[in-house]
């Protein structure tokens, strides 16, 4: 079972990364070992997927954790699963700290446009106010002029009124008998 994927080849490049970190400087590697550490990689891998990936199934689960694959190696009797242990806690601190620096970031985004948009709203009802205060202050030119209006139209009717009240007098002066005419 394990084997039907072997024609997927690891990259040549990181075989050879991986050969050069572990054998000492001035160590040279032939082209034909290089290629049987990636076939041995790949059987490798394919094995240890296989028993993961049957343990998971024994868990009921789907998904193959690295538990499952910290499992298959102790079934297969792999001589590094302490330090494959320790190395999965330091992936898996790694990516709880990315995690939470994803999360303290979108937080800030959160709070930066929070702000953002509280200083619209706060600018958006200042300027509201400056417009209730501009309507107003219209409101209120308006008013004192209608209140001039108001005033002259009651002055001219006043002044009217003592006109004529005026060239009433005149009139009935004018058509009375003056105390000398009546002598």
């Amino acid at each position: 079972l394990f084997f039907n994927n072997m024609d997927t080849e690891f990259p040549k490049a990181v075989v050879a990364r991986i050969i050069k970190s572990a054998i000492p400087d001035g160590v040279n590697v032939s082209k034909d070992a290089k290629n049987a550490v990636g076939v041995a990689g790949r059987v490798f891998v394919s094995y240890a997927t296989d028993t993961a990936s049957s343990m998971t199934l024994m868990r009921g689960k789907s998904t193959i954790t690295g538990d499952d694959v910290i499992a298959a190696m102790e079934e297969m009797e792999f001589p590094f699963v302490d330090e494959l242990k320790e190395t999965l806690q330091v992936y898996r601190d790694e990516q709880a700290k990315k995690r939470e620096e994803q999360r303290i970031q979108k937080a800030k985004k959160a709070k930066i446009a929070l702000e953002k948009a509280e200083q619209q709203q706060q600018q958006q009802e200042e300027e509201e106010e400056e417009k209730e205060r501009e309507q107003q202050q219209q409101q209120q030119e308006d008013d004192d002029i209608q209140q001039q209006i108001t005033d002259n139209q009651e002055k001219d009717a006043v002044s009217t009124e003592q006109e004529e009240e005026s060239n009433q007098v005149q009139e009935v002066n004018v058509n009375s008998p003056t105390t000398d005419d009546a002598t």
